[in-house]
């Protein structure tokens, strides 16, 4: 697992660039603007909630959204951030079962509702259809490399993948030194652990020279080939 997309292929956010289709005509497009509702959301409103049995979908237009699920205690775990350009809800949308997880939005939302009664026409259309499956085979990557993480990484390991796969999202090497802005808090929820052992984490590789930390508190990786060694060395 040493190239750009196999690492991306393991990060949290899905990006609209994985979907894409060449099957994709603008007959398909058309079709989406002219069925689909337009819909806006504010920060931190709930678009789909857990028990929701999936009446409908959305394609988000603008903006991000997480999906988390959450226990009794109210303890949450972040599965995956959907962005625009991609579908939300596809799962709950097809298997007809209720949603398992809830969706937050993180930056302010438009996007198009698709209700159930468009499926059957949905997926006799290829480009669609691909797209769709694209993005649900994705998604079950993403599950199956959080899986891997509860299972075998300890928090270091888990830390050092997720840091390094921020730096994926890039274009380029020019930005290898930018300053990563992701606090504590959503670095606990990504790799569901405490806290005090994403603290522990980030104080290691700092102490090994991996990592700084800006004055704003923001990460600035220093040795990015280190840093993917940690996060990937079941893989390389």
């Amino acid at each position: 697992m040493k190239d750009k997309a196999a690492l991306l292929s393991t990060s949290p956010w899905v990006k609209a660039h994985f979907l894409k289709s060449e099957d994709l005509t603008k007959e398909d497009i058309d079709w989406i603007q002219k069925i689909g509702q337009k819909r806006c959301f504010p920060r931190d409103a709930i678009i789909i909630g857990m028990g929701s049995c999936g009446e409908q979908m959305y394609y988000l237009l603008k903006g991000t959204v997480r999906n988390s699920i959450l226990n009794a205690g109210g303890v949450e775990k972040s599965v995956c951030y959907v962005t625009a350009g991609c579908f939300l809800g596809e799962e709950p949308f097809f298997h007809g079962q209720p949603t398992l997880y809830h969706t937050v939005v993180l930056e302010e939302v438009e996007a198009l509702e698709i209700s159930r009664k468009y499926m059957k026409e949905m997926i006799s259309r290829p480009g669609l259809a691909h797209i769709l499956l694209n993005s649900v085979s994705f998604k079950s990557r993403i599950l199956a490399t959080q899986i891997e993480d509860l299972a075998f990484r300890n928090t270091l390991e888990k830390v050092s993948r997720i840091l390094y796969c921020i730096l994926a999202e890039n274009n380029g090497d020019r930005e290898k030194s930018r300053p990563i802005h992701t606090s504590q808090q959503e670095l606990a929820a990504i790799a569901g652990a405490h806290r005090v052992s994403i603290t522990n984490a980030i104080s290691q590789l700092k102490k090994e020279g991996i990592i700084n930390r800006a004055r704003d508190g923001s990460i600035i990786v220093r040795d990015w080939e280190r840093l993917k060694e940690k996060g990937f060395s079941c893989h390389i």
